[in-house]
């Protein structure tokens, strides 16, 4: 009784977390849009790192703003993702055209991402028998105080919450999979989140399915070594004989991408879009080779742990990066606690398929954004995904560390 008892108030308080972060991001956002246009910016964006011409945000809106006097949802959108179409569509259906209703629809994708979320914990709780839900609201709250997905949620009228969730939505219902859990209707529920994604960010969703890839290889392999060395292998024939060689469902080179990532204009890119797409923020390089495998991977690794742990000290040149500083602080701070006792991390990696998977998302996607991103201010917009699911491996691993005992 007592335990049914303790349950419920548990519930209660993830629910009450989960309320609690919605409604003030909600009026957050709302009360940023009046500030917005009382400082002469419409309510689209709040500029205060600068001139707002760089903001993807503004991009958004003005191609909605077309669409919606042209009657057509779909005469602009140039970045060839589902977000311009599919706000132009509702605010022709609502006969509505104002950021103020823009940003209560990015509401939703959050109260997505707060609901995998608990889901995501929940999977891991039933297949190691541990009791997260002191975990799971403190994770919520930690949303709260999370300075990128503030910005991109409430700032401008970014689609980036909608990849957020749908990256979530993607793992949560894979975890579910692995769990056996209703196996039909997640496997339903996981190919229209890993499609609703590739509409928004096409390689998140590729680094989705390359993860699911590498966790079902690494179930049929004793040693991870062997994978590896195959993929260091196989980067030497991309590098040196296939660089130009278009890759299914991405359409792109090896080449390709070192020409967007370098700021080389593609063909098929209007100029103005993609000036607005690249000016702006600290870009802290470096310029990959193109001649030297071995002297590539370092620049790559260097990208890597950049994108995904900086700034660092010496890249912190404006107020931009000191924004972000906390993220950085966090994550190397969780990754270094948990690297202090690396027997039980490595216990809690074996035990739990699920936070496995998540291990493997973190690894694939950092590999993929060192890839094709040189900017502090996109990597703090891109990682978002991995800081989360770090939140969630590291508030499992100071659960796991505390009640589960295992031999050094």
């Amino acid at each position: 009784m007592n335990n049914n008892i303790n349950g419920s108030k548990a519930n209660g308080y993830v629910m009450a977390s989960s309320m609690i972060v919605i409604i003030i991001y909600l009026i957050t956002t709302v009360v940023i849009y009046f500030v917005s246009v009382r400082n002469g910016n419409g309510g689209v964006d709040l500029s205060i790192l600068g001139n707002n011409n760089g903001d993807d945000g503004v991009l958004y809106w003005d191609q909605i703003a077309n669409n919606y006097n042209l009657n057509n949802p779909f005469n602009e959108n140039s970045t060839g993702t589902l977000y311009v179409p599919i706000m132009s569509y509702i605010s022709l259906k609502l006969n509505v055209l104002s950021p103020l209703l823009i940003r209560i629809i990015n509401i939703f994708p959050l109260i997505i991402l707060v609901v995998q979320l608990s889901h995501i914990y929940k999977s891991i709780s039933d297949e190691l028998s541990l009791n997260l839900n002191h975990e799971k609201s403190l994770s919520l709250f930690m949303l709260l105080i999370y300075p990128s997905l503030i910005m991109m949620l409430t700032f401008s009228l970014y689609r980036d919450i909608w990849i957020y969730a749908f990256f979530l939505c993607s793992i949560s219902y894979f975890c579910k999979l692995i769990m056996r859990e209703k196996v039909i209707t997640n496997i339903l529920l996981f190919v229209i989140s890993v499609l609703i994604l590739y509409g928004f960010r096409a390689y998140a969703a590729i680094s989705i399915l390359l993860s699911i890839f590498v966790f079902l290889l690494f179930k049929t392999m004793k040693k991870h070594k062997i994978f590896f060395i195959t993929s260091l292998l196989l980067g030497i024939v991309i590098f040196y004989v296939l660089p130009n060689y278009k890759f299914p469902f991405i359409n792109k080179s090896f080449q390709d991408v070192l020409n967007y990532r370098e700021g080389i204009l593609p063909s098929s890119m209007p100029s103005n879009q993609y000036k607005l797409l690249r000016e702006g923020g600290s870009d802290f390089g470096p310029i990959f080779s193109r001649t030297n495998y071995l002297l590539f991977l370092l620049e790559y690794l260097y990208s890597i742990f950049t994108n995904v742990l900086g700034p660092f000290v010496w890249q912190i040149r404006s107020l931009g990066p000191m924004l972000i500083l906390p993220e950085s602080v966090f994550c190397i701070s969780s990754i270094c606690t948990m690297m202090k006792n690396k027997n039980k991390f490595i216990q809690l990696y074996k035990k739990s398929k699920c936070v496995r998977f998540l291990m493997i998302n973190v690894f694939i996607y950092s590999g993929v954004i060192g890839f094709f991103n040189k900017n502090l201010g996109t990597a703090s917009r891109l990682r978002v995904p991995i800081m989360v699911i770090i939140l969630i491996i590291f508030m499992t691993y100071l659960k796991f560390s505390k009640e589960k005992n295992y031999e050094s």
